[in-house]
Formats: C-alpha cells, structure tokens, sequence
C-alpha cells in the first residue's frame, strides 16, 4: 500500500500546541481508509535536541523496522487537514519526488535560500525560487532514500551550525536544507498544484466564509 506519516510529536513544555493534532490525524484517517492508504503515525520523539521537522527523514527506517510493506510515502505536517474528497495525489506523482510550490511569504522564502546558500557555500548551483516548495507536504518513493541520506549526513556533519543558522534567521528548519539539496542532486520534481497544500489562507482571504473548503485539497 501507499503511507501517510504524520510526525506528531508533543513538546512537553508546550503541549497545547500538539492539541489540535488530533483533528489532522483524524481528517488523514478518513481519508485513508477511503483510498485504501495506510496511515502510519509517530508521536514519540526519536532523538533528543532535535527539532521534529527533521524525523520525517528517517521514514524509510521506521517503516520497514515496523514492517510496512509500501510503494510511496506522503509525508505530512500535523498542522494540515485533508478533504475527505481529496483526489488521491498518489496516482499524480508518476513515481518522481514530488511536492507543492511553497505559494506564499516570497520575501521570507527568498531569505531563506539566499541565507542557507551564504552560510554553506556546498549549496552552489542556482536556485530558481518558483520551484522551492513547502515540506510539510512531500511524496516519495524507495528512489529517494539517497536525498534523505545525504539531508541527514548534511545536519549531523553541521548540526551546530544548521541550529544557529535557524535560530538566528528564522526562515526556515529543515525546509530550506530540503530544498538546497533536491536543487544539488537535480533531483527531478513533480510540482502539483495548490490544492495539495494550500498554505497561507489567510493572505489569500480564504478563512472568510470558509471559500477554501470549496477546493478539495489539502488545508
């Protein structure tokens, strides 16, 4: 089967934040058994001192130590909500890396690439910003465990420098490092459209009435 993985993990300093978990996971749960995807949720964090952004990145190791036969992997923030009638992005990927253009804050995204590439000059080649695209929405298959290989090399090699460079910035965890990545391997991507992570509603006036559950899509 193909997987849904949240990573929701509570932060015990701040467990209000994970409360609101539960209306994703219920929402993902739905939508799984109506496309006949498996859900897989981590709740327990996996390393400590280490941001939950970044345990998404060991799916292939939690899935098959946990015995989950899959083809390809959504991974998902725990702040979405998917549409019960989403179309099912699966048969959408035509089995490459693929992802949403992260449509919203230009000058924070613009920031955060031009600061990652200026603090790690491996990140060289161009970067073209209308393809830098949200993580917190990301469909991949067993091809793609070399990126997440190389992306978790790249954070235990400067985890020092990679914690400074997102305390001092603020643009961005392992969103920005994703991105500079894909761009270095010229990993091919399939970018879907805005429905699949309709970020940044409330810029776009679509919390007045509502008008975003009119899209089937991911929220």
């Amino acid at each position: 089967k193909n997987v849904v993985f949240i990573t929701a993990i509570t932060d015990p300093n701040r467990p209000e934040r994970a409360e609101p978990y539960q209306y994703c996971i219920q929402s993902w749960k739905g939508w799984c058994q109506r496309n006949d995807v498996q859900l897989f949720v981590l709740d327990e964090p996996l390393i400590e001192n280490m941001k939950p952004n970044y345990f998404r990145y060991y799916c292939f190791d939690l899935l098959e130590s946990n015995e989950v036969q899959y083809d390809q992997i959504c991974l998902v923030d725990a702040d979405t909500i998917v549409h019960p009638n989403c179309p099912n992005f699966f048969e959408l990927t035509d089995q490459r890396f693929t992802a949403v253009h992260n449509d919203g804050d230009y000058d924070w995204i613009i920031r955060s690439v031009e600061n990652y590439q200026y603090e790690f000059p491996e990140f060289s080649e161009p970067f073209d910003i209308w393809k830098y695209f949200n993580s917190g929405f990301l469909v991949i298959n067993k091809s793609h465990k070399k990126i997440f290989e190389d992306l978790l090399a790249f954070y235990w090699r400067n985890e020092n420098h990679v914690l400074s460079c997102q305390k001092r910035y603020g643009t961005g965890t392992d969103q920005p490092i994703i991105n500079l990545i894909i761009n270095e391997l010229r990993t091919p991507i399939k970018l879907l459209d805005y429905r699949f992570n309709m970020q940044d509603l409330p810029r776009k006036n679509a919390l007045e009435n509502f008008l975003f559950l009119t899209i089937p899509g991911v929220y």
